[in-house]
């Protein structure tokens, strides 16, 4: 009841991780979660279209490495941020690594302004491979800020 926990197990043959790093330079799973009511929460914007309305800072965003990575100033300029309580942790697996977070269900009470009913959510996976110049990003769902996805993709309803 006090927390909402996502789990993601990411198979990698080539985890990189390094507290000589920026997240954005690094093996990461990140998470979207979207409580607001509709037509906020189903919404699509561009990314630059959330950070000037504001939007950005109404949903939980989390970003998660295996290794602590160094400050990056640019991720704050997004102003997204994950709420305070917030917790995750990772761990390498024979297979890759794993990630879970725990995110407050008062965050996203107070994100709805009432008790959340339903979750937009996402989930990312940046893959970097040692001595590649390129990296490959996934989404679980088409990104909401990236004009592809279906209006209300991922949309989760309590029970």
């Amino acid at each position: 009841d006090e927390n909402l926990y996502i789990a993601v197990d990411v198979t990698d043959s080539s985890v990189v991780a390094s507290s000589d790093r920026i997240a954005r330079e690094q093996d990461s799973v990140s998470i979207s979660v979207d409580a607001r009511p509709d037509p906020d929460r189903s919404a699509n914007s561009g990314l630059f279209e959330a950070l000037r309305s504001g939007a950005l800072r109404k949903i939980v965003t989390a970003m998660v490495t295996l290794a602590e990575p160094k400050p990056d100033p640019i991720m704050a300029l997004f102003g997204a941020s994950a709420p305070d309580g917030l917790v995750h942790a990772s761990e390498r697996t024979p297979r890759g690594y794993a990630v879970e977070f725990a995110i407050p269900t008062a965050s996203l009470d107070a994100a709805r302004g009432a008790t959340w009913d339903k979750l937009r959510v996402n989930v990312g996976l940046a893959d970097f491979d040692e001595n590649e110049p390129d990296h490959t990003v996934v989404q679980w769902r088409a990104d909401r800020f990236g004009g592809r996805a279906p209006v209300g993709s991922g949309v989760f309803l309590k029970r």
